[in-house]
């Protein structure tokens, strides 16, 4: 368990799936947009109030899971995130 995803390095960015559920995480780090080949991010089951805007930069990310979070807002930008399903 942890509060806070740790830091994702430049070198991740062949990751194609994460799983971070379950780890009663409050925040997720900006660098996250470093992991730039990942489809599918599930954040379930934690509690996650914001996403960071840096978010918006994951162009491959085809799947995000975000329930049983209190995410009360999303990044200006999601909107534009057209991968989504």
């Amino acid at each position: 368990r942890f509060t806070t995803a740790p830091a994702f390095s430049p070198n991740l960015t062949s990751v194609l799936d994460l799983r971070l559920w379950r780890c009663h995480m409050a925040e997720l780090d900006p660098s996250i947009s470093m992991l730039s080949q990942l489809q599918r991010l599930n954040l379930q089951e934690n509690r996650l109030r914001l996403l960071p805007d840096s978010i918006c930069k994951l162009r491959n990310l085809r799947e995000l899971r975000l329930s049983q979070n209190l995410v009360c807002a999303l990044p200006r930008r999601f909107g534009f995130m057209n991968g989504l399903v």
